[in-house]
């Protein structure tokens, strides 16, 4: 669920679904293969949404030229999954700074998924979470796959930006009824 809220909060949709109108559709750049959550919560949202494609050829990686082309001037969110599901690659950190970079110059979010983020075989190839390194990052975990608590569905939405976690609340008091308490946005 955190995947669809932040998309729709992010992409303005949950604004125009309540005003009973749809804005003019934004961009989104998300990288196939990957869950299909990441793939999809954008076009969901109402965004046009361009895939990347990985290949083995490149190690299942992030080309960061392959992103660039895909940004647009109305791009307004990238989605990664680091580390990457199913391939189980990571990117560098000069990589992740490379997707930070094109993000920055387009004006556009981070979403992360990091959900398997503290699963990396060595903690020293562990990167930082986005929303510690860059300004429009949000980073989205959970317990369930690193602290083995599968079914607790307890998780975290981080973001520095105080108008963006307002948005997500609003967002998924929209879409959701009767949360546990647990659940609900703090």
């Amino acid at each position: 669920v955190a995947l669809q809220t932040v998309a729709f909060a992010l992409l303005e949709a949950t604004s125009s679904f309540v005003r009973g109108y749809e804005t003019p559709r934004s961009h989104a750049v998300v990288f196939t293969p990957s869950y299909q959550s990441c793939q999809e919560a954008p076009l969901h949202a109402g965004a046009a949404v361009r895939k990347v494609r990985l290949t083995r050829a490149n190690g299942w990686d992030i080309d960061l030229t392959d992103l660039e082309i895909a940004c647009r001037a109305d791009t307004k969110l990238i989605l990664i999954n680091q580390p990457w599901n199913p391939a189980g690659t990571l990117v560098s950190r000069e990589k992740l700074e490379g997707i930070v970079e094109i993000a920055r110059r387009h004006n556009a979010w981070i979403l992360a998924d990091e959900i398997y983020r503290f699963l990396e075989h060595d903690a020293a190839t562990r990167l930082p979470a986005i929303a510690d390194i860059y300004e429009r990052g949000v980073s989205i975990g959970a317990l369930s796959k690193p602290f083995g608590a599968g079914g607790a569905s307890l998780g975290w939405i981080a973001c520095r930006d105080a108008e963006a976690r307002q948005a997500f609340k609003d967002a998924m008091y929209f879409g959701t009824a009767c949360p546990a308490r647990a659940s609900e946005l703090q």
